[in-house]
């Protein structure tokens, strides 16, 4: 993306420096243009790209342009973006972007909770054998529980 602007940049610059009578003609301004929907296009294309975008999101956008359009196809191209009119729903895609990194960000704290209490030996209950004063049989008791009250603490915090 950064390489992209670049060259835009670059190009605009080319397009400034182009003497008085040239920047008289059509094609110029034209150019101009070009470049500066381009240009203006780049932050709306980091959104679409993040990680963070899911199909929900996709749905959202279908929903707010009103256009039916597959995001996974080879022909949803830069073009397709153009002719879609995204930029136009720019500050749209720009909160829901943020959202949905909001959103990620609990994903993937959730999946570590889920993890932590699943796998992470450090969410195990402490447990000894112990006899029965009765009839001598063995049996389990909890010896400790501060390592799950603080794994209590920590996740609903």
């Amino acid at each position: 993306m950064e390489d992209m602007d670049e060259v835009a940049v670059e190009f605009i610059q080319r397009l400034m420096n182009l003497n008085k009578e040239a920047r008289q003609w059509p094609i110029y301004e034209f150019l101009k243009q070009k470049f500066a929907k381009f240009r203006d296009t780049m932050p709306l294309l980091t959104d679409l790209r993040d990680e963070s975008i899911r199909p929900r999101h996709w749905n959202e956008i279908r929903f707010e342009v009103k256009e039916e359009f597959n995001e996974d196809s080879d022909e949803f191209t830069l073009e397709k973006i153009f002719e879609l009119e995204l930029v136009k729903h720019s500050a749209f895609i720009d909160e829901l972007a943020h959202s949905a990194k909001k959103q990620l960000k609990i994903e993937k704290g959730m999946e570590e909770i889920k993890r932590i209490w699943e796998k992470d030996p450090i969410s195990d209950l402490e447990m000894t054998k112990e006899k029965s004063k009765a009839d001598n049989e063995d049996y389990y008791k909890i010896s400790g529980t501060e390592n799950i009250i603080a794994l209590i603490e920590d996740h609903s915090a």
